[in-house]
């Protein structure tokens, strides 16, 4: 298609829009059936509960569809603590050196930083140690319990229930 094309630039500028377009559609297209894969999981996780209430055994129907929500869940977290991640940073810079590089540097304006207690603590050791300590809790998996996330899915599709039974 260069040959279509008066100059290199030109066909440089279609082939980026084409590319452009091409990825736009297909993130759409991704989000849409994340989408409807969460409804589908929301209205199955609703039929459940429905019979449930009526007497019907649905505990392995139950257990996978509260699987599929909590990889929902999972997923969804994961994507947000990246963008906070990656929000304020330098492009090329790894995770929070942009803040290290600050303190080592000569013209040092980070004199003071507050920790987890509350406490204000100063110079270049103790401000490092905080920040260490915030940013590794922040980053580090965060374990969930069980009986959490099922009382979560279970005010989930009570709340879906209550909507429906009001429509």
């Amino acid at each position: 298609m260069r040959d279509l094309f008066h100059s290199t630039s030109e066909w440089c500028e279609w082939v980026k829009d084409r590319f452009q377009s091409f990825f736009q559609d297909a993130s759409r297209a991704a989000a849409q059936k994340k989408k409807s894969r969460f409804r589908w999981l929301e209205s199955k996780l609703q039929r459940l509960y429905e019979l449930e209430h009526r007497g019907w055994d649905i505990d392995d129907e139950m257990e996978e569809t509260q699987k599929g929500l909590t990889r929902h869940f999972r997923e969804e977290s994961r994507k947000i603590i990246f963008r906070t991640r990656t929000e304020n940073l330098k492009k090329g810079e790894k995770c929070n050196s942009f803040i290290f590089n600050k303190l080592h540097s000569t013209h040092t304006l980070l004199v003071q930083l507050e920790d987890s207690q509350g406490n204000f603590q100063s110079g270049k050791e103790h401000v490092m140690r905080v920040m260490t300590d915030f940013y590794g809790e922040l980053y580090s998996p965060k374990s969930s319990e069980k009986s959490q996330a099922d009382t979560f899915l279970e005010g989930i599709s009570k709340h879906w229930v209550r909507k429906r039974e009001r429509c």
